[in-house]
């Protein structure tokens, strides 16, 4: 099993000295932060090994394997639905959040998203996310993916024909988002942020960049998308 360490140091300092005797329902960030049960399965072997098997075997589905020791560090986590853990569970027994790592191994470095289901069977069932420091929800990443493909595939069709015909496009990394306008402010507004991040795609050979444009919508209280060809 390859070594995974966890660097954590602004959870770590806010553990709770006390023990909870009852279960704990978690709704943001900064309870996971708090709760001492979350806190220990977080840094628990239950999950290390889960995470570390989990990010080998995307690399070596991607044709990336690497037998040498993994360097694992927590960026984020973001609860997507109401995370419960009770005391005596060696994980949380419902809930999903997702988390942000930076993954160090072989020489190379990237940023790694996996969004965990908890409930579904005796550990939380981890999920694949598209990669990099994109500020998308694993819910809006599914909604802009399509047309966001669709882009890259005629991105790269423009510097390879043959792109046009690949059917296996893949997102290898996402920019950190670039806030261009914040409305929320202002009265009646339709819109609040406003920001652009960069995806970038392997075409089946070929290098292909687009810029995605996503809007709050203060009215439905989804987020817009649109995208940009490089």
């Amino acid at each position: 099993m390859r070594p995974l360490v966890v660097g954590f140091c602004a959870l770590i300092a806010a553990l709770s000295s006390i023990t909870p005797a009852w279960a704990e329902t978690l709704n943001t960030p900064d309870e996971l932060a708090k709760s001492r049960l979350f806190m220990g399965y977080l840094q628990g072997n239950v999950r290390n090994h889960l995470v570390i098997d989990f990010i080998a075997a995307t690399d070596s589905k991607y044709g990336q394997a690497c037998n040498q020791p993994y360097l694992i560090r927590i960026v984020s986590i973001t609860v997507e639905r109401p995370v419960l853990i009770g005391p005596g569970s060696l994980a949380p027994d419902d809930g999903v959040w997702s988390e942000k790592l930076s993954a160090q191994r072989c020489g190379r470095s990237s940023v790694v998203n996996i969004m965990f289901v908890a409930g579904e069977q005796p550990v939380p069932r981890p999920v694949e996310l598209l990669p990099g420091m994109t500020a998308a929800s694993p819910q809006l990443m599914r909604d802009a993916l399509p047309m966001v493909t669709s882009g890259a595939l005629r991105t790269a069709e423009k510097k390879t024909p043959s792109a046009r015909n690949c059917n296996q496009p893949r997102v290898t990394d996402t920019s950190a988002p670039t806030v261009i306008g914040d409305k929320r402010s202002e009265p009646n507004s339709l819109v609040g942020r406003t920001w652009i991040e960069t995806w970038s795609f392997d075409v089946c050979g070929t290098q292909a960049n687009v810029d995605v444009t996503f809007s709050e919508n203060l009215i439905t209280k989804g987020t817009n998308f649109a995208v940009g060809l490089n």
